[in-house]
């Protein structure tokens, strides 16, 4: 039985976020309607998106009647059998008043809309002005477009989590959600590790190559032949590196002290590591590196992933035209509610009579007064650090679960980054807020079974330890399911259960996944500004979760949900596969006297509007305002400061403040899910480490 078995989802065709999330909801067993209306303009984004497996595989496909009285009524009688609909634009209200249905409007904005810039906007706009751009480039250098629509992604995973979550309001008795689903939203939500840096006024031109804005040493390195890409997040793994190149007295050096010592001095870190790697291939660098429990590996392009011996599952997808192409497998594997793995593309019908008879009508929903919060009554306990496995369950606590983060002594090494705001990090808030903190030093066998009884009370484990550390204490997936049947377990790990067990760390995950070979990188390899591999699990984990919980309300099991940060980034780069090419839809960026505009289409128009000097002669603002009046969408690359300030943010409430042990308001983010009717809790407190461990003893 899948997860989602007997849901009757209806995509009416648009922006490619709507066809993501639909495509995600078909993997978890529902049944998806792509409703294709002649009438709809196209949105601004490649034909061949549109013609790709991604969005059509799984899915039956209606094309309405060129009538528009006709298509009317075809339009009614489909959303009388559906659950939810998902359309990017959104329709007058009047045209789907169905009662009982979910409906998910996907734009580039929300219903707010953006001054100056169409509800339509395509990718290149929103990582011009949603922050993507700005945190992407080399160091000094201008921003840069990520060859892959990853705002969309990200806003696909979020639509089909949304959804998830309004359907288990409207089983429990909840109304009918409308969600507001922005992929602006979605991409605001990838900053959270500059968000402290924008309190402090220190958020404008934080491009750093493929460094960390936090963690030291983090960077790529030249080999004899190439490039190897490495990781540090912890003071043991900095004494286990400065050994490995021959220089341990660095450790005792005031300037490389801490991570925050170093930060300050990266390039004298760089300088002594790439002194070492240079003098070795890189297979030896990373074999090196690996050896030594360091997150390492080589910056890979999309034919050499698909060609690794290790690459990611794939499956050829069968095309109406005889032909085959190549995709990934499902995004998320569960264990006893397998996803649904589509093998073709089928044609669009317009004889739909035979697919509506197929299809009962929907009873309309009865809802109460009131929602309750969408996981009152869960709860969660939480064995992870930094940012993969902390933010899914954070998203987890804002929909109403009690999570529960279990932390060592003194608490995650993610606390003491800078900034900190009473004696928290501005990057542990965002990630944390609203979660409860026990202390377990889980190499003692009495915390061992403190462990236990709380996992006994919890509906949901999720960790993102070291790949083994959990299953070597006894409480891996098998043996952890085998005591708890009913307990939903989540696993996040750099290349899943059954792949490699060599550390990960993001940025090494970026290089192996292909991400990287797609961003323009004039000197050194170039990683995406946020952390977009340990982000994409967190953000996929919920909906992991929602689909786990509907499958065990159904049939009491259990299971296990296993992650693979690499699997999952190469997800996002499969419209350039096989051969690689990036494939944003054609912009433009212009620089200017005090910046850079990006523009929809090609550069050749962009350039006739602003004259002979392009934009050299202008400032962002004024080529930016030329641009539009001769009728092209375009918008200022902005800097972080110049994003938190937008007043879109504020309207979408998309900042928030939680209480710090210290008393020292921290910022954090908003879960961007875009819920209407539903009431989410987001996190206000950040509690300190062990704050709740009363729990050990009540737990029993």
């Amino acid at each position: 039985m899948t997860a989602l078995e007997g849901i009757v989802v209806v995509e009416r065709a648009g922006r490619l976020a709507g066809a993501i999330g639909a495509a995600l909801l078909s993997e978890l067993g529902a049944t998806v309607l792509r409703v294709e209306d002649p009438s709809m303009p196209a949105p601004p984004e490649p034909e061949g998106w549109r013609r790709h497996p991604l969005a059509l595989a799984g899915k039956t496909r209606i094309k309405l009647s060129h009538d528009r009285d006709e298509a009317r009524t075809q339009w009614r009688e489909i959303l009388a059998r559906a659950d939810v609909l998902i359309q990017s634009p959104p329709l007058p209200p009047a045209e789907d008043a169905t009662p009982g249905l979910i409906r998910c409007d996907v734009s580039a904005f929300g219903s707010a809309g953006m001054d100056g810039l169409p509800d339509d906007a395509n990718e290149a706009i929103l990582q011009a002005i949603g922050g993507m751009m700005s945190t992407t480039g080399a160091e000094g250098g201008p921003p840069e477009f990520i060859g892959a629509p990853l705002v969309e992604f990200f806003a696909g995973v979020n639509c089909a989590a949304a959804v998830a979550t309004a359907l288990r309001v409207r089983d429990t008795g909840g109304p009918a959600q409308r969600i507001d689903l922005s992929a602006f939203d979605a991409s605001v939500a990838l900053t959270g590790a500059y968000l402290g840096h924008m309190r402090i006024g220190k958020a404008h031109d934080v491009r750093a190559g493929s460094r960390h804005p936090l963690c030291c040493p983090w960077n790529a390195y030249r080999t004899r032949d190439g490039w190897v890409l490495m990781c540090s997040s912890t003071e043991p793994h900095w004494r286990r590196i400065a050994g490995l190149i021959g220089r341990p007295e660095l450790t005792d050096q005031p300037d490389f002290a801490d991570t925050n010592a170093r930060q300050a001095n990266h390039r004298a870190v760089d300088a002594a590591i790439e002194a070492w790697t240079r003098g070795r291939t890189t297979v030896e660098a990373v074999a090196a590196f690996d050896g030594a429990g360091i997150p390492a590996g080589p910056v890979v392009t999309i034919p050499e992933l698909l060609a690794a011996a290790d690459a990611r599952p794939v499956r050829q997808i069968a095309l109406p035209n005889g032909r085959t192409q190549v995709c990934p497998a499902p995004l998320i594997a569960m264990s006893r509610s397998p996803a649904r793995a589509a093998d073709r593309v089928t044609p669009s019908k317009t004889d739909i009579a035979p697919i509506l008879a197929a299809l009962r009508r929907k009873a309309p929903a009865q809802p109460d007064a009131a929602a309750a919060l969408p996981l009152a009554g869960i709860r969660v306990i939480e064995v992870g650090v930094f940012t993969a496995g902390p933010l899914g369950t954070r998203y987890l606590a804002d929909l109403g679960a009690e999570v529960i983060k279990v932390e060592q002594a003194g608490g995650e090494t993610g606390r003491k980054w800078a900034p900190n705001f009473g004696g928290v990090s501005g990057y542990f808030a965002t990630y944390n807020a609203g979660k409860r903190s026990i202390v377990l030093d889980l190499t003692s066998k009495d915390d061992q079974a403190a462990l236990e009884r709380l996992v006994a009370s919890a509906d949901v484990l999720l960790q993102n330890l070291k790949a083994g550390a959990l299953d070597r204490m006894g409480f891996g997936p098998d043996d952890t399911l085998k005591r708890h049947p009913r307990l939903i377990y989540v696993s996040v790990s750099g290349y899943g259960s059954k792949g490699a067990k060599s550390p990960a760390l993001d940025t090494v995950v970026q290089a192996r996944s292909g991400l990287m070979s797609l961003i323009h990188s004039p000197e050194t390899p170039i990683k995406a500004g946020a952390s977009v591999a340990d982000l994409l699990a967190s953000h996929i984990s919920p909906l992991g979760v929602l689909a786990a919980l509907r499958h065990r309300d159904r049939t009491g099991e259990g299971q296990h949900i296993d992650i693979s940060m690499r699997d999952a980034l190469a997800w996002t780069t499969q419209l350039s596969w096989p051969d690689g090419a990036p494939s944003l839809p054609e912009c433009c960026r212009i620089t200017c006297s005090d910046g850079w505009v990006v523009a929809q289409g090609p550069e050749a128009p962009a350039l006739a509007v602003l004259g002979e000097e392009g934009g050299a002669s202008l400032s962002s603002e004024e080529a930016g305002a030329r641009l539009r009046a001769a009728g092209l969408v375009a918008t200022r690359v902005l800097e972080l400061d110049e994003l938190f300030r937008l007043p879109l943010c504020r309207d979408r409430n998309l900042f928030l403040e939680a209480d710090t042990p210290g008393g020292v308001p921290a910022p954090v983010l908003a879960t961007p899910y875009g819920l209407t009717q539903t009431p989410l809790r987001p996190g206000r407190t950040i509690p300190a480490p062990g704050a709740d461990n009363e729990l050990l003893t009540t737990s029993q």
